[in-house]
């Protein structure tokens, strides 16, 4: 998702939880492929606009489908280390991670 989805999603929190619906919180997805690789930069920014929300983010769908296992290794660590660096997330759920069991 492009910054300009980021700041429609805060938008979107920001009123929703100005109408107390109930908001608990804000899930995000993480899927990384060859030739996407994490940019942590990118990943903080814009963690740091959906922290303005004022609510525990978590990440829901992490996936990194490189071919390369060494490759995919180093997604996973790249993507772990920006997320769980930004004191807003409080979990990440990974995403299609058992073997011969998923949908890719």
């Amino acid at each position: 998702a492009g910054s300009g989805d980021t700041t429609n999603y805060l938008a979107q929190a920001r009123e929703y939880k100005a109408a107390d619906v109930g908001l608990y919180g804000l899930g995000v997805q993480g899927h990384f492929w060859d030739g996407w690789d994490p940019d942590f930069t990118a990943i903080k920014q814009r963690l740091d606009i959906l922290a303005q929300a004022g609510l525990p983010i978590w990440v829901t769908e992490l996936d990194c489908g490189a071919q390369d296992p060494t490759q995919r290794a180093e997604f996973y660590e790249k993507a772990l280390r920006a997320f769980y660096g930004h004191p807003a997330v409080k979990g990440i759920l990974f995403w299609g991670f058992w073997d011969q069991a998923h949908w890719r």
